[in-house]
């Protein structure tokens, strides 16, 4: 089995400060300016070379406003996804639509959030 675990994002809403993001990514003025791929260029590299399931990571994948047309772009391919859970509308997406190459939602709690 091919896995992937793709952070299609560094952005995130919360300001934890225990994040490994914040600690390595943020200051570092190198990667935290590279500008994020778009949904093309995601679906490109993921055509390249296909994996049997994606991990979406981040900052929080689910903040990104094309995120659930990249999972429906790849119903052969299983998504798990990484969430603070602060975009409950996408989560109430999937539900509703039934996408069912979701596998798996993580949700992470984060006691220094609001």
């Amino acid at each position: 089995m091919k896995f992937y675990l793709l952070n299609i994002t560094w952005k995130c809403q919360l300001a934890c400060r225990y994040c490994w993001m914040r600690r390595n990514i943020t200051p570092n003025k190198e990667l935290a300016s590279v500008p994020e791929r778009t949904l093309d260029e995601w679906k490109a590299a993921i055509e390249r070379d296909k994996p049997d399931r994606i991990g979406l990571g981040g900052g929080e994948p689910l903040a990104v406003s094309w995120v659930l047309d990249l999972i429906r772009a790849f119903p052969d391919v299983q998504f798990a996804i990484n969430t603070n859970g602060l975009n409950a509308d996408k989560i109430t997406e999937l539900v509703k639509e039934r996408i069912p190459n979701v596998i798996h939602i993580n949700y992470s709690y984060h006691p220094d959030a609001a």
